[in-house]
């Protein structure tokens, strides 16, 4: 199918796949009026609220014509995903474009191009942000990356690290993170109790834009980055993920809210360009930018009907979604009502348990990933340093005047030789630090599901063998009670 960009009054909905994207239109088609906008035209009628998923995935004239609607003060609300790994017919940001012919693309065009997403991200004064974590070896750190965070409220969901939970308890188990989790200041996020987003990016604000940034969703410090390169070439072990995920240095934000207000300069004169650029400063900017579409899935939205069959789970997906909306659009009426929910109490001594064993087992992890980073630089370092080493023997010698050719070319064998024996000696080297980093990787990960086994464990054998105690207490003083007062009274030649 092709991945046609479509806008809607209200909204604007990018996707491939008709499932989540009816999950979509079905909650908002209870309060709003739908109709669809092409966006390769130039956009002038005002809507009440654009939705754009996945931007990136337009064509360079229509990203040019939705670029200029936020400019000209059309309230939006973005949905951008470096991976989208739930809704998976859509591509991620730096990912090709879908073509238009599905599984006969092979034998028509390849690589539709796609707009200059930057263009977007100028207008908003956003980019998206790296989290101050070490690039890998042999990278950049300007790879697309998911964001992961070390949070899992849900004890029977055994999910990767880049599933990321946030409630309102996220807080209370990240040190150091008073910040972490929803902006209970701001009428969109205020009273949520648990949002899912599944591997999301990172925003942060561009420096040089005159914005007014809000974040309204974002992780605790105990979180980082990982390369979406990294993910694509280990899709069927979720857990060797862990191998590959920088810590970060400050907390990640998953959704924000930007503001431009019009300057008074801009709004009385104009440039020399003919008055366009003033033009657009003179009009308002009003957009959320979130970094996740797998949010929207209907898989999750459906969860909401039947929160009782999946462990009780019941995201504010659809709640958030909607605020974002309303907020937008100035409708305030249920933004307060949509929030209410029952809450339940959890087994908090078992959480913290598991929260204080995950804190070790993460420390044992970084450290076993810190040695193997460090001796693999030493390995490569010695490597280069024997090779170095010959090499310059090579320099002394025909700086020597020793001309002899068969001499010289003995020598550059006897380097080839060398480097391909250092390297053969790297590879072993590196083999074998990679091989041991696994295993007490893994060694890690089993004492950790030791430890809360065994806290399970004592807190069933607690829940039989407490209850009864009670009982058998007050059953033994009324016993001893009701005895004495048979008692009260009676000769004692009477009493056996």
């Amino acid at each position: 199918l092709e991945f046609r960009p479509v806008l809607f009054r209200s909204f604007d909905v990018m996707s491939a796949q008709q499932q989540p994207r009816q999950a979509v239109l079905a909650e908002l088609e209870k309060q709003y009026d739908v109709v669809q906008v092409d966006a390769s035209a130039p956009i002038t009628e005002t809507y009440d609220v654009l939705l754009a998923v996945q931007p990136s995935s337009l064509g360079p004239e229509q990203m040019g014509h939705f670029a200029a609607a936020v400019r000209s003060g059309q309230p939006t609300a973005i949905f951008e995903d470096p991976l989208p790994v739930l809704m998976m017919g859509v591509p991620g940001t730096s990912q090709p474009r879908r073509s238009p012919m599905g599984p006969m693309a092979m034998f028509g065009p390849q690589g539709q191009p796609k707009g200059d997403l930057e263009e977007l991200w100028r207008v908003l004064g956003v980019k998206l942000s790296a989290g101050g974590g070490r690039p890998a070896m042999g990278r950049t750190g300007s790879e697309p990356f998911v964001v992961w965070q070390d949070y899992n409220p849900h004890v029977k969901l055994e999910l990767p690290s880049e599933f990321v939970f946030i409630d309102a308890n996220l807080s209370e188990t990240q040190k150091g993170a008073a910040t972490a989790g929803f902006n209970e200041a701001h009428p969109i996020t205020a009273g949520l109790q648990e949002v899912l987003f599944p591997f999301p990016g990172g925003l942060a604000k561009d420096d040089a834009a005159n914005i007014e940034w809000t974040p309204l969703v974002q992780t605790g410090t105990r979180s980082g980055t990982i390369e979406v390169n990294q993910i694509m070439a280990n899709p069927g072990d979720m857990r060797s993920l862990r191998n590959f995920e920088q810590p970060g240095k400050q907390a990640m934000v998953l959704a924000a809210l930007v503001e431009r207000q019009p300057t008074a300069a801009a709004a009385g004169g104009t440039d020399e360009k003919g008055g366009d650029e003033s033009a657009a400063a003179s009009k308002p900017i009003r957009a959320v930018v979130v970094a996740d579409i797998d949010l929207m899935d209907g898989r999750i939205f459906g969860l909401r009907n039947r929160p009782d069959e999946v462990f009780g789970l019941n995201f504010d997906n659809v709640t958030f979604v909607l605020n974002v909306l309303d907020a937008l659009a100035g409708d305030d009426r249920f933004l307060g009502i949509r929030k209410r929910k029952p809450r339940h109490r959890t087994l908090e001594r078992i959480e913290d348990t598991v929260a204080e064993s995950r804190e070790q087992a993460d420390l044992q992890r970084a450290a076993f990933l810190a040695e193997f980073e460090k001796a693999e630089r030493e390995a490569n370092a010695e490597m280069q340093k024997e090779v170095g080493e010959f090499e310059q023997k090579i320099k002394d010698l025909e700086s020597q005047g020793d001309s002899d050719p068969q001499a010289a070319m003995q020598a550059v064998q006897q380097l080839a030789s060398r480097q391909r024996l250092a390297q053969r000696r790297l590879d072993t080297k590196i083999e074998q630090l990679k091989r041991k980093r696994d295993a007490e990787v893994d060694a890690v990960e089993r004492k950790l599901e030791g430890k809360i086994r065994q806290e399970q464990d004592r807190q069933k054998w607690l829940a039989v063998l407490l209850p009864p105690i009670p009982p058998l207490v007050v059953a033994f003083v009324v016993f001893f009670r009701r005895r004495a007062q048979e008692r009260e009274g009676v000769s004692k030649s009477r009493l056996r």
